[in-house]
Parts: C-alpha cells; sequence; structure tokens
C-alpha cells in the first residue's frame, strides 16, 4: 500500500526496532499503519494466526498498538530472526573463535551467542553498546555487523 511515512515521536523511539514501516494513507492521511519487524505482531492478533500489520483512525492509536505490540513466534519471524543467527555464525566462523570466545569478548554470555545462532533470540532490540561489543570482538564495524546480519 503507498502511504505517507510518517515520524516516530522522541517519546516512542525506544520502539523503532518493532517496526519495518510506519505510514499514513495517501489518499486521506487520516488512516495510520504499521508494518511490524520481524519477531512481532499486534496485540490482538493470536499466535496461531499472527497479524504482522495494524490499522487505526488515529496516532494516538496507532502508538497504543506499537506500545502494545507482542513477540511473534511464527515461523516466518523465527525464519527472519534465523537468517541474522546465520550470518552471525558465519561471521564468527570466519574470525575463527567459538561461541564461548565470543562471549568471552563480548561480555554477553555464551549461550545468549548460541541462542542467537540458533534463532531462539533474535537481534532484534539489542542494546547498541551490546551491538558495539560484539563488533569490536569479531573485529568489524557496527555497520557491517549490522550490513551482514541484516534481514
Amino acid at each position: 500500500m503507498a502511504g505517507i511515512e510518517i515520524a516516530l515521536p522522541k517519546n516512542m523511539e525506544r520502539y523503532r526496532s518493532r517496526i519495518r514501516n510506519l505510514y499514513a494513507e495517501q489518499d486521506s492521511g487520516t488512516s495510520y499503519w504499521i508494518d511490524f519487524a520481524p519477531g512481532w505482531r499486534s496485540w490482538d492478533s493470536t499466535p496461531t494466526a499472527p497479524c504482522h500489520c495494524a490499522h487505526w483512525d488515529s496516532k494516538a492509536e496507532i502508538w497504543d498498538e506499537l506500545r502494545n505490540a507482542l513477540p511473534c513466534e511464527c515461523p516466518g519471524c523465527k525464519a527472519a530472526g534465523n537468517r541474522r543467527g546465520r550470518a552471525l555464525a558465519a561471521l564468527r566462523a570466519s574470525v575463527g573463535i567459538s561461541q564461548a570466545q565470543l562471549g568471552a569478548k563480548a561480555h554477553v554470555p555464551a549461550g545468549r551467542i548460541g541462542d542467537w545462532e540458533q534463532g531462539f533470540r533474535t537481534l532484534d532490540g539489542v542494546k547498541l553498546s551490546t551491538a558495539k561489543r560484539l563488533a569490536d570482538a569479531l573485529g568489524v564495524s557496527l555497520d557491517e555487523l549490522w550490513e551482514r546480519c541484516a534481514a
């Protein structure tokens, strides 16, 4: 759907990782849409029938939708998270270090590294400080880490 991209207010920045697209309908500008990022779903959908977008008539309603979004465990979201995890595993292997070594260098539990690589956890929403420690431990820039681990 074509639309006009809308800006995320500063007080909603903490939810940015949940959004793929955020826009108003082009013809009226009074109807708002969120396309959720992989790993997130509308609060009023069910785990067995997840909805990865939401439509509301006001910005207040769309902000509430965003605040109340739920983690999604559907096969598509798991696959998206696992692509990032596989990319992290490939990057780690190219450097020639184990999960435990990466964890020690980045000050992240080795189990968390394994969870990311196997898709049990996604890299969405990882704190910037954690991402920076991972990039440093892998000997790449933060930009390169995100480029290589992008969905």
